[in-house]
């Protein structure tokens, strides 16, 4: 018994320990969840310790170390690097001498690395830790950044849409003179046409109409009252005529009855009050002419706007026509638009978040 325990290679175990935390995308609280995340975590560590064994990890190892230029790894295993798939040997014979220990129902694993050389174990387990670590920040980044590309991609789509349509709605809106001064809220096409330069005009000509027909029903009453007497206003100019004629007509009675008809007196009074008659009546026939002249221009300024009025009601019907046209075009640059910006909020999320922490650590190194 001596004799083959001196003669037995002797072997050295150095064990490092990790710990693996789960990684939570989503935080729920709804009944039934508990269960399921048992399930997910069994699995979880299940697949991190098929990982922990994984033969791309053993030559992730096997080049981090520079495990091929390290005769000490040659000669611990009676390997020769001279012979050819020495790269393949090296390869298995880190998979055959490396063991995954989970520790307990912890979160904590052990691995261990057994080698004739008590250096190397020791060198080779925290390799493996190191490794595995790099390897999980690797494929975590890895989806992250295969994320960003395909968001990248979707958002290149999404702005070319939004483009086309914002230029088609543009473009159709032009041709058919649906300049909205504001966008409705509920995309209704009576409403969307209600908001246009047209309609407006149409308010505004309105409102004129409206004051155009009350200014010409006043100047016909005027014109009607012409015909039996002057209104106040036009009779401004007639009324001191008429007064100096009453003072001149009171003063030639008098005389009358003193002097006789044919006193000079009472002559020159009559011609004066002649001529007071006839600037008497120049002034009604002026006065009528220009409550004549009122009444046309107030009839003309009716007619003139609604016959605008008129065009720009059968524009807008046409323009209620359109609307409708025009609000699926808007209703498509709307959906682009927030899809657009949904993903591209979430394409920033990405970035700022980047691969989120390390879920994985190392808490013991192995030690010689």
């Amino acid at each position: 018994g001596v004799i083959a325990t001196l003669l037995i290679t002797p072997k050295y175990e150095a064990s490092a320990r990790i710990e693996i935390s789960r990684v939570d995308n989503n935080v729920t609280a709804v009944e039934g969840v508990e269960t399921q995340d048992q399930v997910l975590d069994a699995q979880y560590y299940e697949t991190q310790y098929e990982l922990l064994q994984a033969r791309s990890l053993a030559e992730q190892v096997m080049r981090d170390g520079e495990l091929l230029g390290t005769p000490a790894f040659a000669e611990a295993f009676g390997l020769d690097p001279s012979v050819e798939g020495y790269e393949n040997r090296v390869v298995r014979t880190l998979l055959a001498n490396v063991s995954i220990v989970p520790v307990g129902s912890s979160n904590l694993v052990d691995i261990r690395f057994k080698s004739p050389d008590a250096a190397l174990s020791a060198r080779i387990a925290n390799d493996w830790a190191e490794a595995f670590i790099a390897s999980n920040l690797a494929r975590r980044f890895g989806a992250t950044a295969e994320a960003r590309q395909f968001l990248e991609s979707r958002l290149a789509q999404l702005r070319e849409r939004l483009e086309n349509a914002e230029r088609e709605l543009i473009t159709y809106g032009s041709e058919r003179n649906l300049f909205a001064l504001q966008s409705s809220s509920d995309g209704d096409s009576e409403e969307t046409a209600s908001q246009t330069l047209v309609a407006r005009n149409l308010e505004a000509l309105n409102q004129a109409l409206a004051q155009a027909t009350t200014a010409r029903i006043a100047a016909q009453s005027a014109v009607n009252a012409a015909n039996s007497s002057l209104q106040p206003a036009d009779a401004a100019g007639v009324q001191p005529l008429q007064q100096q004629r009453a003072e001149l007509a009171a003063e030639r009675a008098k005389l009358r009855a003193t002097a006789g008809e044919e006193y000079p007196a009472v002559v020159a009074l009559t011609e004066q009050i002649e001529q007071l008659d006839t600037e008497i009546s120049r002034s009604r026939r002026e006065s009528g002419g220009a409550i004549a002249a009122r009444y046309r221009e107030a009839a003309a300024t009716e007619a003139e706007l609604r016959a605008q009025v008129n065009a720009l009601q059968q524009e807008f019907v046409g323009q209620r026509r359109d609307s409708v046209q025009y609000n699926i075009l808007q209703r498509e640059v709307d959906t682009n638009r927030a899809l657009y910006t949904a993903l591209l909020q979430r394409y920033r999320e990405i970035g700022v978040a980047g691969v989120g922490k390390n879920n994985i650590a190392i808490v013991d190194t192995a030690e010689v």
